[in-house]
């Protein structure tokens, strides 16, 4: 991916994960002053009040950009001779093609590894973040116009539902980065043998 477009991307994600977050501490605040409405787990759970919520929601978002920096800006995605998304897998992580079982339960054995292993977690932060802060923003809303949406909140009030969703949507998006990769990983690959071709 060019860089241009990669800054492009970072650019895109910080300012729709800054709106979302504006909107949804805005329409907190209309919809419960006092927070006793409030479903985040450190609220309802906890008791905390709006300068923790406020303090939480500044240091998650220099996470956030933090994360997403690395992700979509500083990471040299490495290139790996591989048949196969299992063999592509494999490499990703321990730099050898017949060790995809170990991905399930051993670390990164290599420097290049563990870089890797940043940029997924990266990359599953920062999307699994847009999309259930968008769940929370669009659940607001459905409150306030006295509509609210029964699938959302079944979902989101709940604390282990919640955790749930959180899990699932982690696996997801940790599957389409590795499809995204090994996508880019044959691309990259074409793209050399035809230069040596042309050489």
């Amino acid at each position: 991916m060019p860089k241009n477009k990669e800054n492009i991307i970072f650019i895109i994600l910080i300012f729709i994960f800054l709106s979302i977050s504006i909107s949804d501490l805005s329409l907190t605040y209309i919809g419960t002053p006092d927070l006793t409405r409030e479903q985040n787990p450190l609220v309802s759970s906890f008791g905390f009040d709006w300068s923790f919520l406020i303090f939480f929601n500044v240091l998650f978002f220099a996470i956030f950009v933090a994360c997403t920096h690395y992700t979509f800006v500083r990471y040299k995605r490495p290139i790996y001779q591989c048949e196969g998304i299992r063999q592509f897998i494999s490499m990703y992580s321990f730099n050898r093609p017949d060790k995809f079982i170990w991905w399930w339960y051993k670390f990164p054995t290599t420097k290049e590894g563990w870089g890797n292993l940043l940029a997924l977690l990266g990359y599953m932060l920062t999307m699994c973040s847009v999309f259930i802060r968008t769940l929370a923003v669009i659940d607001w809303i459905g409150i306030l116009s006295d509509k609210p949406i029964a699938i959302l909140r079944n979902i989101l009030t709940p604390h282990k539902n919640l955790v749930i969703l959180c899990i699932f949507t982690a696996i997801c998006f940790c599957a389409l980065w590795f499809v995204k990769e090994y996508i880019n990983n044959k691309r990259a690959l074409s793209k050399q043998q035809d230069i040596l071709l042309i050489r």
